[in-house]
């Protein structure tokens, strides 16, 4: 992953162990064409432990956030759409952790959280 796709909070991976984004991690890192880690592959487990209510559908995974947005995500092929209700659905691919992380947050201000009990 390179530095400028990650924002503070977000997972990922080093040796294995799952970290947090904080500003010493970019502190510690060259900015230009850097990596951190490795992403956190998106899947269902992860999605459960976002506190997501799923509605999954062979692949296919649908997300309410709040009665007002609608994300679907295809677990296979990381095809994410999203949409404010009743309008039109915007593509994008959402393929790890952190980039459902970036999204969550530009829709609604607010941060993903790992369950209390991880």
């Amino acid at each position: 992953m390179k530095a400028n796709e990650l924002r503070i909070g977000n997972y990922y991976l080093n040796d294995g162990d799952v970290c947090k984004v904080t500003i010493h991690t970019f502190n510690d890192m060259e900015w230009e064409g850097s990596y951190v880690g490795q992403p956190i592959p998106l899947t269902e487990e992860w999605l459960v432990k976002l506190n997501f209510d799923l509605v999954i559908d062979y692949y296919l995974v649908t997300i309410n956030i709040n009665k007002k947005y609608l994300i679907e995500i295809n677990l296979k092929t990381g095809a994410t759409r999203f949409r404010l209700y009743d309008t039109s659905f915007y593509g994008m691919d959402c393929l790890y952790v952190h980039q459902l992380q970036n999204l969550y947050f530009a829709l609604t201000g607010k941060e993903l959280k790992l369950q209390e009990n991880d």
